[in-house]
């Protein structure tokens, strides 16, 4: 006998993790007709979940009853899918290695000496400590006798590192982290290195096809005989539609980086695009920022793999003793990174990005001051060519 899908099992159709199914079985929602007559506010208040989380249930639970959701989804994998970028428009699940694999090619990659890897603008490498010249740098201020003999050297990002990268929209945030995917993927030579990128896209603008175009102009800037999909295969793209899947794939990534241990870069693009809604649970919003600290500092410590982070801007009202304002009391605005620090693990480099001199004008990046530093670091300026990959501004295409 065969059941009508409005009685059908709900979290068999419904791509949700297992804390969200467990509080729907818990307030009785075990059928797709259990949710007819409840609002988001509703179900909100009965689960403790912001309006937002709970729209997205109601929102896939619609979609399944008009039968537009996939089908079956299984329970074992809430989280979204993993693409391999060779096969531009199919989706294959990578899959655990092969038991008959020879032992030395199962070797932890992460023992090897750190890479590292250039944006392609010297001016924005420099704005990265190596992660032994930072604790040098620390002794250095600590001890004046030796701080003119060991200057620190800024030679660019490398596994171990959590780096921000906030800016107003259209400053390059995602060309700085597809220069930097490529840097990690192609050696200097031109050689496809065996070090892999995960990608967690939020926004929906990290295409395949972008990650092909850059590949081609990387290949062919270094003169490399190397085929793209060489490239491509080590670079692995997580798509998070939804702040449930954005969440649950954060629940399993040590798992998924345990599995892919030739992983020693994670980009996420970005950071702050599932909550930046001013009718998100603040609860919730805490919670979620402790869990997403905590997993990315197991990934740069634990995995050994460099982070970098994309955040969007916000304008906060200030009044003149820099205090929260609204708009009758404030004095000033300024732009600020959207979650601010609540998710920052500890010694992560906070990278802005902006335009000079109004509207589209110079590309500046800034960097700010870390413990042990007295001074300011000075701008960055950037360039971004024709391809959408970063690179120097050099002194003959200065207009005069």
């Amino acid at each position: 006998m065969h059941s009508t899908p409005g009685t059908q099992n709900v979290f068999a159709r419904l791509s949700l993790p297992g804390f969200l199914q467990k509080a729907l079985q818990e307030e009785g929602f075990k059928t797709l007709d259990d949710f007819q007559g409840v609002d988001a506010v509703e179900l909100a208040n009965d689960l403790k979940i912001g309006r937002d989380v709970a729209e997205d249930v109601l929102r896939q639970v619609e979609m399944c009853r008009a039968g537009a959701l996939r089908s079956q989804i299984p329970r074992s994998t809430p989280a979204p899918s993993t693409t391999h970028l060779p096969t531009m428009g199919t989706q294959n699940h990578h899959h655990l290695p092969n038991a008959s694999q020879p032992v030395s090619s199962l070797v932890h990659s992460r023992s090897a000496p750190k890479p590292t890897w250039s944006s392609g603008s010297t001016a924005i490498d420099r704005l990265f400590p190596p992660l032994a010249a930072l604790a040098r740098a620390k002794a250095i201020v600590q001890s004046d006798s030796e701080s003119t003999s060991k200057p620190v050297v800024w030679v660019g990002l490398q596994p171990g590192m959590i780096v921000e990268i906030a800016s107003p929209p259209g400053c390059g945030k995602s060309s700085l982290m597809m220069s930097l995917t490529m840097s990690a993927r192609v050696g200097v030579e031109g050689n496809v290195t065996e070090d892999e990128v995960l990608v967690i896209d939020t926004e929906g603008s990290m295409i395949p096809s972008k990650f092909k175009s850059a590949a081609q102009v990387t290949l062919s800037s270094r003169s490399s005989t190397a085929s793209v999909n060489d490239v491509l295969q080590g670079i692995h793209l997580v798509r998070a539609t939804t702040q449930i899947e954005f969440l649950a794939f954060c629940h399993t990534i040590e798992s998924w980086l345990s599995e892919h241990d030739k992983v020693r870069l994670v980009v996420i693009d970005t950071l702050s695009y599932h909550f930046r809604q001013p009718n998100t649970d603040l609860n919730l919003k805490r919670r979620s920022m402790d869990l997403i600290k905590q997993k990315l500092a197991k990934a740069s410590t634990t995995y050994g793999c460099a982070v970098m982070i994309a955040n969007q801007m916000a304008t906060k009202i200030l009044n003149a003793e820099n205090k929260p304002a609204n708009f009758d009391t404030g004095d000033k605005a300024v732009m600020m990174p959207q979650l601010g620090d609540a998710w920052m693990p500890p010694k992560t480099i906070k990278v802005v990005l902006f335009h000079s001199g109004g509207g589209f004008g110079e590309r500046h990046a800034f960097v700010a001051r870390r413990p042990g530093e007295t001074e300011d670091r000075p701008w960055a300026q950037f360039d971004i060519d024709d391809h959408g990959l970063v690179t120097d501004v050099f002194e003959n295409e200065e207009t005069t």
